[in-house]
């Protein structure tokens, strides 16, 4: 596959695909602008839109960056043969797809908004040929108006997405997907199953991850022909009752779900399980500073599934991130917040900036952000907020010089600070989280820091405290800030003071109790004779 560098100079593209013929086109856009930036410069060189060259033999394209959709609709529609399109983003024209691109066969959109109007859902029965539809990242489908008619997708796949199990949305997409053969969905913290859901009889492989939900006999009644089936956090009170009419089941992954009785009396060879992903989980979770791409790559070989193991881990990346404070940089800012469940919003894969007033789309396994949709701040604490803010960004400059912090609406803020060195074998990770559950009378804290040495060992510190502080009343913003930061200070100085001690305190206490305390003769050595020893042998060499 070629890689054009810049897409947005019509004269390059122009020149390769003239000496190109038959390349697929794979452009990365490196910019975002909105539309009125974009439409304003449209005769410019730098936003160009003359692309004369031959569309109809492209059958391919992937985009990898975010587009803005005024310039992705008009340079998408220059290929109306395309069979293949992955987007980072769709945008307002979702519906447009598959009707202006009529031999469209898989369309995989990232980062999509969401699926809550009619047209959108019109999209997934207009697909003229036996499609696949992938839609990942932030995501809702909320509505049934649309999906009247057959459609001809035979792959759905939602990963990531919220709010995605409206019941009357998806009995709606059921019964249209006369031809559906592969449903994978995952990594949706709402997700939930509807007791009328009825998959169609064409089905053969279903995947669902993270579903919360009863598995029922009635599921799986016009699914005989389905082979393979995977759910995790899912509750079955009898396997042979709920799958015992699947002739064809092969391969069934019950992850992480609660099983009251598990038998096959109709044919127990048919099934196969695989290792849970928990397994994975407990690995990933307990991943030291900086390594749990490291620990995903050892552990991997775990699963016989990969597929099932890739979209599986969404979520726990997810989990990970949250827990040790992950750094990002929202869209369009240069500065970098924390991932927390103090900014998480309701959507999945969403978080808050409060500094920019912002909220935004996280890919979790990349760690990369998309998607900026402003937000309102709150007007009666957002001038404390600031101040805090203020405060906190110079004291971490200070002290943690690669940290970051990240101060919310509620007057609660979170510190994190990394230091890696995998070239001499040590990671470490500081993490604070403060909160102000009386208002401005008092500040709690966690502390926790985590160390990871590996040369020629493996030795892992974890150490944790929580504090109180207390902070007067003030109506002054920049005045508290500054006695907050005081207090902050003083109460962090101390527990790494007391680490240290303590850490000092083990080479003559601990550590020294390890040591043997003799010989493994039980003898003392007598340094002397040794010396008469070596004497003696280099005498008797000569």
């Amino acid at each position: 596959m070629e890689a054009l560098a810049d897409p947005l100079n019509g004269e390059v593209v122009e020149r390769f695909a003239s000496q190109h013929p038959d390349f697929t086109a794979e452009f990365d856009t490196p910019f975002h602008a909105d539309r009125e930036a974009i439409s304003s410069h449209r005769a410019s060189s730098g936003y160009s839109f003359q692309y004369r060259y031959d569309g109809p033999r492209h059958t391919h394209i992937r985009v990898l960056a975010v587009l803005d959709s005024c310039w992705s609709t008009e340079f998408l529609w220059r290929f109306p043969n395309l069979e293949t399109l992955d987007l980072p983003y769709t945008g307002d024209y979702l519906a447009e797809l598959p009707i202006k691109l009529a031999h469209l066969q898989s369309l995989v959109t990232i980062g999509t908004g969401g699926i809550s109007h009619t047209h959108d859902c019109e999209a997934l029965s207009a697909f003229r040929k036996p499609s696949r539809l992938s839609i990942r990242g932030r995501s809702s489908f909320q509505t049934a108006d649309g999906l009247e008619g057959g459609t001809a997708l035979r792959e759905l796949e939602f990963v990531g997405c919220g709010q995605l199990m409206h019941t009357q949305a998806f009995l709606a997409l059921f019964a249209t997907a006369a031809n559906l053969t592969v449903l994978f969905v995952t990594g949706s913290r709402k997700l939930r199953l509807p007791d009328e859901l009825r998959p169609p009889a064409s089905l053969t492989k279903l995947t669902l991850i993270v579903c919360k939900a009863s598995l029922q006999r009635q599921l799986f009644l016009l699914c005989r022909n389905l082979r393979c089936f995977s759910a995790r956090n899912a509750t079955i009170t009898d396997t042979d009752d709920v799958f015992g009419d699947l002739a064809e089941l092969h391969t069934l992954v019950l992850d992480n779900s609660q099983i009251q009785t598990a038998s096959f009396k109709t044919n127990p060879e048919a099934v196969r399980f695989v290792p849970s992903l928990h397994i994975v989980a407990s690995f990933l979770k307990d991943s030291p500073p900086g390594e749990i791409n490291d620990v995903f790559n050892d552990v991997r070989v775990l699963m016989d599934d990969e597929a099932l193991l890739e979209n599986g881990v969404v979520s726990f990346f997810e989990d990970y991130n949250v827990e040790q404070f992950t750094t990002v940089v929202p869209p369009g800012k240069d500065y970098k917040v924390i991932l927390s469940a103090s900014n998480r919003t309701e959507e999945a894969d969403r978080f808050v900036d409060p500094r920019g007033s912002i909220s935004f789309a996280v890919d979790h396994i990349r760690q990369t952000t998309s998607d900026p949709q402003p937000i309102e701040p709150n007007a009666e604490t957002e001038p404390f907020r600031h101040a805090l803010d203020e405060a906190a960004t110079k004291y971490v400059s200070d002290h943690y010089p690669e940290g970051a912090v990240t101060v919310y609406g509620d007057l609660g803020f979170a510190i994190v600070g990394n230091k890696y060195n995998p070239n001499s074998f040590w990671n470490g990770r500081w993490r604070s989280q403060w909160s102000a559950p009386n208002a401005q009378n008092e500040i709690k804290g966690t502390l926790t820091v985590n160390v990871h040495y590996y040369e020629d060992g493996n030795v892992q510190l974890t150490a944790s405290k929580e504090i109180v502080v207390v902070v007067p009343p003030s109506n002054d913003p920049a005045a508290y800030a500054q006695t907050t930061f005081r207090q902050i200070t003083k109460a962090e100085g101390e527990f790494q003071a007391a680490l240290c001690e303590k850490l000092a305190d083990l080479a003559d206490t601990i550590f020294k109790t390890l040591r043997r305390a003799l010989p493994i003769t039980r003898n003392k050595i007598n340094w002397d004779s040794i010396a008469t020893y070596k004497i003696g042998s280099e005498l008797s060499a000569k």
